[in-house]
């Protein structure tokens, strides 16, 4: 008896597929947001425990941040800058990628 084809990816395959769609929907209006586990769910056409669990690895190896429960983003890149929201009014003093001191002020 033949064995029929099997309808497996390459190994490694669903984690980027799952990686790709998470990159592209963080910054798909131009500004970066935290991805849902449903809106993954709707661009790829992974079963729901296939994705779950390539999330499940991804955030254990570190390449995406849990920002909140159902909520993904991708881990920084070395000397991204990233700021964290404040208060109107703050003023805040940091460092640029470049190492130049900048002064925020949040309105």
């Amino acid at each position: 008896m033949r064995k029929t084809s099997s309808k497996r990816l390459p190994h490694g395959a669903t984690t980027a597929m799952v990686l790709d769609a998470l990159m592209r929907l963080h910054t798909e209006d131009g500004r970066r947001v935290a991805v849902s586990r449903g809106a993954l769910l709707a661009s790829l056409r992974l079963p729901e425990s296939t994705v779950d669990d390539r999330l499940r690895v991804l955030v254990k190896s570190q390449r995406i941040l849990k920002v909140r429960q159902g909520y993904y983003e991708p881990m920084p890149l070395p000397g991204e800058w990233r700021l964290h929201p404040q208060p109107p009014g703050s003023r805040q003093l940091t460092f640029d990628p470049a190492g130049r001191l900048i002064e925020v002020i949040w309105k």
